[in-house]
């Protein structure tokens, strides 16, 4: 878990995430799901190597950790994708992931290498609209591929949207 200073969002192990947050969430009170991706870290990691992937990965967490709101639960289940479990409905959440990617994309984070440019596109799922946790990060990391092709780098609705039509054939 990732505990610097001025960090507003928590960061806990994916198992975790995935087994009891997300879920817990759901139950709850209306709950998006935020796939922040760094679609840039193969180059960053062949041109530079693992450890200053690593370090531009942290970076970016931190970055992602200040820009969300308090009690947001974060995880990083892969290399390349962080999610962010926030309690607020899908327009709500756009919004929030669209600042996020305009806070952060262009940004140079420091490493022992030089600069690296940030490069962040993300996806949104709600729970209004997604059944289950597993449908909800689906939706979010479908989106997340998708939005670099769109203006802000964030998946609008509709595209969410079509997305949950093609993926309600899935779950049968």
């Amino acid at each position: 878990m990732d505990t610097s200073e001025n960090i507003e969002g928590v960061w806990v192990d994916y198992t975790s995430f995935f087994a009891e947050v997300l879920p817990a969430r759901l139950w709850v009170m209306p709950c998006s799901l935020i796939d922040i991706h760094y679609y840039s870290w193969r180059e960053v990691g062949d041109t530079y190597g693992i450890p200053t992937l690593d370090e531009t990965l942290h970076a970016i967490k931190r970055g992602i950790a200040r820009a969300v709101p308090p009690g947001t639960v974060l995880t990083q289940p892969w290399m390349d994708h962080f999610l962010a479990a926030v309690d607020c409905d899908s327009e709500t959440a756009v919004n929030l992931a669209i600042s996020v990617v305009e806070t952060l994309n262009g940004s140079a984070v420091e490493t022992t290498q030089g600069p690296m440019r940030v490069s962040l596109a993300a996806g949104v799922a709600s729970s209004a609209e997604c059944p289950s946790a597993a449908h909800l990060a689906y939706v979010a990391l479908t989106g997340a591929y998708r939005a670099p092709h769109h203006r802000r780098r964030v998946s609008p609705l509709p595209i969410v949207n079509r997305v949950l039509e093609k993926a309600g054939n899935a779950d049968d």
